[in-house]
C-alpha cells in the first residue's frame, strides 16, 4: 500500500536497503518502486530499513536551523559580526549540495545523503555582507540534482521561489547574487542559475547521467529525470548573467559534456594540477580558484 505514511522493511540481512540494492537487482528494483512512490529512507535497525512519505520528512527532524519553502528546506547563515559593512549592500551566496562522500553514501540520514555540507569556511574567504543559503537536494536517494522528478514535479518552482523569497526578505538585489556548487550541487546551479538568469561559480557539474545509468543506475535516476541538461542550457533565456564553470581537461569523464554549450553563454575554465586525477579531485584543488570568481562576480558590481 503506497497511501500509507510510513513503511518498514524487514532485510534478509545486515545491510540497510541501499547497501543490498547495489548487490541485489530485486532489491534495487524495490528500492526504486518505493523512491517513485515517493518515499525516503531515513532510518535503520535492527535488520529493519524505514520509510516515510517525502511531504512528511519534517515530522523527523531533529535539527531546528531547517526552513521550509514549498516542500523544500534550506538553511540561512547570516553575517558574522566582523564581517558586517554598513556601507555596502546586502549579498546572497545560495550553495547546492554536492555528492555525499563514500562513508555517507549509503547513509540511513536523509541529511547526511542530501545535504552535504560543502566548503563550509566558505564564509571566511568570500566579502563582507554576503549571506549563505544552503539548499537541500531533499528527493529520491541522495536527491534529482535539483531537477523536477514524477513524485515531485514542482521542485523546480520551489528552488527558484526560495531563493525569490530570501531575496525578498534581505532586500538583497538579484545583481547581488550568485550561486555556487560542484558535482550534482553544479549540475543544480547550472540549472537553476540558466532558469533564473542568476551568476553562478560552478565546479565540474555532471551533465549527463549516461554514465552513471549505464553504471546499474548509480544514482537511481534513471529514466526519473532528464538524462542531460544540456539542451535545456543552450534554450534557456538568452542574455545571461556571466557564469564560470571550472574544470580539468584530465577528467574527460565530465570536462567533455559541458563543452557543448554555447561559449557565449558560459565562460569554461581549464585546471591544469598533477594531483587532478578523477572527479572529485578538481574541487579539492581548485579551491583558490573558486574563491576569486565568486568574489569576482559579486565585486563585479
Amino acid at each position: 500500500d503506497f497511501t500509507i505514511d510510513k513503511i518498514i522493511i524487514r532485510m534478509p540481512n545486515d545491510k540497510n536497503i541501499i547497501q543490498f540494492s547495489r548487490i541485489d537487482s530485486s532489491a534495487h528494483a524495490f528500492y526504486r518502486k518505493l523512491m517513485e512512490n515517493d518515499y525516503m529512507f531515513y532510518y535503520y535497525a535492527n535488520k529493519q530499513s524505514f520509510f516515510i512519505k517525502r511531504k512528511l520528512i519534517q515530522t523527523i527532524w531533529k535539527r531546528t536551523d531547517l526552513i521550509k519553502y514549498g516542500e523544500l528546506f534550506y538553511t540561512i547563515q547570516k553575517v558574522p559580526d566582523n564581517k558586517v559593512n554598513t556601507l555596502a549592500p546586502l549579498h546572497l551566496l545560495v550553495m547546492f549540495s554536492s555528492m555525499p562522500d563514500g562513508n555517507n553514501y549509503m547513509s540511513p540520514n536523509i541529511a547526511n545523503r542530501c545535504f552535504t555540507q560543502n566548503y563550509p569556511s566558505i564564509q571566511k574567504h568570500i566579502i563582507k555582507n554576503t549571506l549563505i543559503m544552503r539548499i537541500m537536494d531533499v528527493n529520491m536517494n541522495t536527491g534529482s540534482m535539483y531537477l523536477n522528478t514524477p513524485n515531485y514535479p514542482e521542485f523546480e518552482e520551489d528552488v527558484q521561489g526560495a531563493i525569490n523569497f530570501i531575496m525578498g526578505q534581505y532586500e538583497i538585489d538579484k545583481k547581488n547574487v550568485v550561486f555556487y556548487g560542484g558535482s550534482k550541487g553544479g549540475t543544480g546551479a547550472t540549472y537553476h542559475s540558466f532558469l533564473g538568469n542568476y551568476k553562478a561559480c560552478i565546479v565540474d557539474p555532471i551533465i549527463t547521467l549516461e554514465e552513471h545509468n549505464n553504471k546499474n543506475d548509480l544514482m537511481y535516476l534513471k529514466d526519473v529525470r532528464p538524462l542531460s541538461i544540456e539542451k535545456d542550457i543552450n534554450t534557456l533565456n538568452i542574455n545571461q548573467e556571466p557564469k564560470y564553470i571550472i574544470g580539468s581537461a584530465q577528467v574527460p569523464f565530465t570536462f567533455k559534456q559541458f563543452q557543448s554549450f554555447k561559449k557565449d553563454r558560459i565562460t569554461i575554465l581549464d585546471i591544469r594540477d598533477n594531483h587532478i586525477h578523477t572527479h572529485p579531485d578538481i574541487s579539492a584543488n581548485s579551491t583558490v580558484e573558486q574563491i576569486y570568481y565568486i568574489n569576482k562576480l559579486f565585486m563585479e558590481e
